[in-house]
């Protein structure tokens, strides 16, 4: 249903440069042409976009993949529970599945897992920390698992927060970084500004298909470009570069 409203989101800018396109030509638009022209230019680059393998391009550039070196610590983003299930959503059991491949594969000792504030979690719905214990405890029954939160965290803001608390608190020198793919420069970007040394390490997520990008890829990309937006304004990040 999310994806679905997004998804009519992107298409009103669509239909409406179509209506001022044709209202235009046939002269019965109101705006002015000064007006009318300024609309088209707003408006004509997000249509391309969205319906475009424009978007592919610039979801690829979203993306910060570096290959895994030896650190101190893999800090797993969150990505959301389902309540009902008590189970990780698609998103956050490929977050989980990379970190713990990486803590398998020996690049870290320590693996950090997101611990949801209460505000944004019903009474009675686990945090991404509480399935991932689990899941580790039923993956390795009777083994010491050195785990760490991320303590009330909203969002990927807090998160780097609380691991530059970790960082300093430990004495961490590196970090591997695992998110999704198209989340993780911004991530990069926002825990850098921390001051916090890391590799990233995202999942790999499914590789776009077709001419026409999907509605989930148009949601990612009206997602992402937000985040970017209130970190700039928030004064979280410095710039869009690595």
């Amino acid at each position: 249903m999310i994806a679905a409203l997004y998804a009519e989101t992107l298409v009103v800018p669509f239909l409406l440069l179509l209506l001022l396109c044709v209202t235009g030509a046939l002269g019965l638009s109101a705006l002015s042409p000064r007006l009318l022209v300024l609309t088209t230019c707003m408006l004509f680059p997000l249509a391309c976009l969205a319906y475009t393998p424009l978007l592919h391009v610039v979801l690829a550039v979203m993306v910060r993949r570096e290959h895994p070196v030896q650190a101190d610590a893999i800090v797993v983003l969150g990505g959301g529970v389902n309540c009902a299930t008590s189970k990780f959503l698609p998103v956050t059991q490929r977050r989980f599945d990379r970190g713990f491949q990486l803590w398998q594969a020996g690049y870290a000792p320590v693996l950090v897992f997101s611990q949801q504030s209460r505000r944004t979690l019903g009474p009675d719905c686990p945090t991404d920390a509480t399935v991932a214990t689990r899941l580790i405890h039923l993956a390795l029954p009777g083994q010491s698992v050195p785990i760490e939160v991320l303590p009330d965290v909203v969002d990927t803001f807090d998160e780097a927060r609380a691991t530059a608390n970790l960082v300093r608190k430990h004495h961490w020198t590196r970090i591997l970084l695992v998110t999704s793919n198209w989340h993780s420069r911004r991530a990069a970007q926002l825990f850098q500004r921390q001051g916090i040394v890391l590799t990233s390490t995202p999942t790999q997520e499914p590789v776009p298909s077709g001419f026409v990008p999907t509605i989930d890829e148009r949601h990612t990309l009206l997602r992402e470009l937000g985040a970017y937006f209130k970190a700039l304004v928030l004064g979280q990040l410095v710039s869009l570069a690595r």
